[in-house]
């Protein structure tokens, strides 16, 4: 061998041992994170020291050739040895190469665990971007050959993965069934954090469905999970899902309370990737309560974190509060120009609930400005995604657009009918819509008048309703 040949392994076995360091490190600090020490911005910020030689080790692996099997199986490692601390360290896009990388190189070696967590991590980290498509994919494959490998644990991560993309496309009997087979592989493992993940995605199914009393005791059995075995940050996310249900509730206190919690264990643990999620249901609540200039100081600092990060879904949801706050605000212009971003990109990622959401709110302020023709377009495609969905809860938020776009349109008779209907749909909707659409439907037909047509609203089906509407608007 050539003294230079020589130089060159004792190079490449330094790399590796240098590399393998802080593999170990890495293992270390999530170790101690998983144990439920909840000592968690103290790991993150020894790894933060360390930070720029970590990835400069990643590069190094994931550039090895095709034949330097030492090298890829480390890229592997790097990637995957720590990710209870990586997904709050890294932005998605971030989490999202590396993770690439790393399933390159497992399937490069032959090792099938790591192929398979590594299809887990990387349908998260793409269901977190909004690429619902490419994540489905992932969870297939994964769903594949964790039942050729009898890989339990990731025969459940591929269910809860395939779950969450159904929810996110509003097809709620096929993710409620995916989140019940996750849990019916879980629990005879007796894994309590995998068990609380599947809690709340049932709860988020019922949410959806508008049962938001169903779903509040998933979301406070996940709590439990997270607060005995569970880390520091993904209390962000137990507090988050408490918040949602109960503003869903209209219980607004609680519910901030465990906004201001998930925002400042996020802020503490520097988990970038669902502060902008927390600064929104913050925001919520403060809107809720009275406080719209607050709200919108939370909605803005959660938009330009999430625009930062590429948080698709989160991107959404803030646009369409903000537009309400602004339009509460009476600055009409700001809240068109955020709606009609939220539209576009709804229509892109093609999420059925923000679609519904963002057109039924549209078509309320088209009305708003007496642009009726923009209102009643907007309105029928707000329907057509809500029968997709098929769940009274968004049936009904429809309804009440329509609603309004009929008072303004002259038509107060059928308007008064509708909110007698939607009266038994009041929990779905906001009493701070409903109360001056019944108001401004009795000032017009009196009160006689709006009572009989409400009363008899009440004989009506939702379905046939928003049916009629649609054919109207046709």
């Amino acid at each position: 061998m050539t003294i230079q040949g020589t130089g060159q392994q004792a190079l490449q076995s330094a790399q590796i041992r240098l590399a393998k360091h802080y593999v170990n490190k890495l293992r270390q600090a999530n170790g101690a994170v998983k144990r439920g020490q909840q000592k968690h911005s103290y790991w993150v910020s020894l790894i933060d020291q360390d930070w720029m030689q970590i990835q400069k080790w990643q590069k190094w692996a994931a550039a090895g050739s095709s034949d330097d099997l030492e090298r890829a199986q480390l890229c592997t490692h790097l990637s995957l040895a720590a990710n209870e601390l990586l997904r709050v360290r890294q932005s998605p896009p971030e989490r999202l190469l590396w993770l690439e990388q790393a399933l390159a190189a497992a399937q490069r070696v032959g090792d099938g665990e790591a192929e398979r967590l590594c299809l887990f991590q990387l349908g998260q980290t793409l269901f977190y971007m909004g690429r619902a498509d490419e994540a489905e994919r992932y969870g297939r494959t994964l769903l594949d050959l964790a039942r050729q490998a009898d890989d339990q644990p990731n025969l459940g991560h591929a269910w809860y993965t395939l779950g969450s993309v159904a929810l996110h496309r509003g097809t709620l009997a096929e993710a409620e069934e995916a989140f019940k087979q996750c849990l019916a592989v879980f629990e005879p493992l007796g894994d309590q954090i995998e068990m609380g993940r599947a809690y709340q995605g049932l709860g988020r199914a019922l949410m959806f469905r508008g049962d938001s009393r169903a779903a509040h005791p998933y979301f406070e059995r996940y709590l439990h999970v997270v607060e005995t075995h569970g880390n520091e940050a993904e209390l962000s996310t137990a507090y988050i899902t408490l918040n949602n249900v109960l503003i869903n509730l209209n219980d607004f206190q609680p519910a901030k309370i465990y906004a201001e919690r998930a925002v400042e264990v996020c802020r503490r643990t520097g988990f970038q990737r669902i502060l902008p999620t927390a600064l929104l249901c913050l925001g919520v609540c403060e809107a809720e309560l009275g406080d719209l200039d607050a709200a919108a100081e939370h909605y803005e600092e959660a938009l330009d974190l999430g625009r930062s990060i590429n948080a698709m879904g989160g991107i959404i949801d803030i646009l369409r509060y903000l537009a309400d706050a602004r339009a509460r605000q009476g600055r009409l212009d700001e809240a068109f120009a955020h709606l009609q971003e939220a539209l576009a990109l709804s229509r892109e990622g093609r999420i059925l609930y923000y679609l519904v959401e963002v057109c039924a709110a549209l078509a309320w302020w088209y009305a708003e400005r007496d642009e009726l023709s923009e209102a009643r377009a907007t309105l029928r495609e707000g329907i057509d995604y809500a029968f997709e969905i098929g769940s009274d809860n968004f049936l009904a938020r429809v309804l009440l657009s329509a609603a309004q776009v009929w008072l303004h349109a002259g038509e107060a008779e059928s308007a008064a009918r509708w909110l007698g209907l939607l009266s038994g749909y009041a929990e779905h909707l906001e009493t701070r819509r409903v109360e001056p659409l019944k108001a401004a439907a009795t000032g017009s037909l009196g009160a006689q008048r709006f009572q009989e047509l409400y009363e008899a609203g009440k004989t009506l089906l939702l379905e046939d309703a928003l049916k009629g509407i649609a054919q109207a608007v046709a």
